[in-house]
């Protein structure tokens, strides 16, 4: 498995978390771990962005801010790998049955 540092060098600039990877090392690491599962990612990031125990305070917003950099990349390479895969699947033409007897 890739490590967090790896899976940081990928993201671009504006992307890549500076205050997360310092303040947050752990966080880094379980949105490497989880990246290419889109169900666990998803679940990950939402529970970081809305924690649900009170005794919390939230994260300080550079933090929120790269969070939310991270989701909005993650959800812009998904439709653009599911706009890929849609233009590489070829519909074979009708044939019009009446037509051929």
């Amino acid at each position: 498995m890739p490590s967090a540092r790896n899976w940081l060098d990928t993201l671009p600039k504006g992307v890549r978390p500076i205050h997360l990877q310092r303040m947050f090392p752990r966080i880094c690491n379980g949105i490497q771990r989880r990246w290419k599962s889109a169900p666990d990612i998803n679940a990950y990031l939402a529970e970081k962005e809305m924690s649900a125990r009170s005794h919390r305070q939230g994260f300080p917003p550079l933090i929120k801010e790269e969070l939310l950099a991270i989701r909005v990349h993650w959800m812009r390479q998904q439709a653009a790998r599911a706009t890929a895969l849609r233009a590489s699947v070829s519909v074979a033409p009708v044939h019009d049955v009446a037509a051929t007897g």
